[in-house]
C-alpha cells in the first residue's frame, strides 16, 4: 500500500510543478527555467536529505549513473518545455506522461514482467490518443512540431524511469534525485549562456517560481523512486501517469487553451489508457 501512496505524492508534486512551469515559460526562456529550476531543486533536495539523515555520505561510485541520468533529464526537459511552448499543457502532457508505455515495454523485455490484458489495452488507447492529439490535419503532416517534441520527451523519460529504480535503491533516492538535477543544470548552463548572448531575455524576476518548480519536481522524483521500490512498475507508472488529467483540465478551463474534437478525443483516449494501466 505504501508504494501507491508515494506514487500519489509524485502525482501531486508534478501537477503543481507543471502548472507553474506553464506560467514561467511565458515570462522566461526555456534554458533559464531549466538551469535555475534544476539547480535550486537539486541543491534543495541534497540539503534537505542531509538534514533528515537520508544522505550520510557521498557515493562516489554513482557518478556514471549521475552522468547518464543528467543527460537523459536534460534532453527530456528540453523537449518537454518545447512541447509546452508550442501546444500548451492540455495537449502535450497526456503524451509526455505516457512514458509508462516505453517503461512497461522495457520491463517486459528486460525484467520479465508480464503486463495484464487490461494494461495492454491501456497501451493501445494511449497510442491512439497520441495519434489523435498529434495528427496535424492543417498541413497534412503525420504529427505537428509540439506533439513530436512531446513524443520524444515521453520516450526519453520512459528510458529514464526504467533505469532509475536500481541506482536509487543502491545509492539513495535523495542523493540520486538531487545530484542528477545539479548535473542537469550544469549540462544546460552552456545553452543558457549562448541563448543570452545571441538574444536578449526577458527581465522579469521569477526565481521563486522557478525554484519551486525544481523543488516540487525533485520531491516528486524522490517519492517516485520510493514507490518503485515498494510496488510494481506497472502500478507506479500507471498512477503517476494520471498527472496530465488534472493539468489538462487546468489548461482548458484556467489557461483557456483551445482543443478541437479530434484533440479532445485524443485526450480522452489517453486518459482512458492511463486508467486501464492503474486497474
Amino acid at each position: 500500500m505504501i508504494g501507491p501512496l508515494f506514487a500519489f505524492g509524485t502525482l501531486l508534486s508534478w501537477s503543481i510543478s507543471d502548472l507553474i512551469c506553464k506560467v514561467a515559460l511565458k515570462q522566461q526562456t526555456l534554458w533559464f527555467v531549466s538551469v535555475w529550476g534544476q539547480l535550486i531543486g537539486g541543491i534543495g533536495i541534497i540539503v534537505l536529505g542531509i538534514s533528515l539523515g537520508e544522505i550520510r555520505e557521498i557515493p562516489i561510485k554513482s557518478w556514471n549513473w549521475i552522468v547518464l541520468f543528467s543527460a537523459l533529464n536534460t534532453l527530456g526537459i528540453f523537449f518537454f518545455y518545447k512541447a509546452i511552448q508550442h501546444k500548451g499543457v492540455a495537449l502535450t502532457l497526456p503524451i509526455i506522461y505516457s512514458w509508462s508505455v516505453p517503461t512497461i515495454v522495457l520491463s517486459l523485455i528486460f525484467l520479465n514482467q508480464h503486463p495484464s490484458p487490461l494494461e495492454w489495452m491501456g497501451v493501445g488507447f494511449i497510442l491512439m490518443g497520441i495519434f489523435c492529439v498529434g495528427l496535424d490535419t492543417t498541413s497534412k503532416r503525420w504529427m505537428d512540431q509540439g506533439a513530436l517534441a512531446a513524443l520524444i520527451s515521453m520516450l526519453i523519460w520512459g528510458v529514464f524511469y526504467f533505469f532509475i529504480g536500481s541506482p536509487s535503491e543502491a545509492y539513495g533516492e535523495w542523493w540520486i534525485a538531487g545530484s542528477l538535477k545539479i548535473g542537469t543544470a550544469l549540462l544546460s548552463f552552456p545553452f543558457l549562456v549562448y541563448e543570452q548572448n545571441s538574444r536578449s531575455s526577458k527581465k522579469e524576476k521569477i526565481f521563486y517560481a522557478v525554484g519551486l518548480i525544481g523543488m516540487l519536481d525533485a520531491l516528486g522524483l524522490v517519492a517516485l523512486t520510493k514507490a518503485f521500490q515498494e510496488s510494481s512498475t506497472a502500478i507506479v507508472t500507471g498512477i503517476t501517469s494520471t498527472t496530465p488529467v488534472f493539468v489538462a483540465l487546468f489548461g482548458i478551463f484556467i489557461f483557456k487553451e483551445r482543443v478541437n474534437r479530434q484533440q479532445a478525443l485524443g485526450i480522452l483516449s489517453t486518459v482512458a489508457g492511463l486508467i486501464l494501466l492503474v486497474i
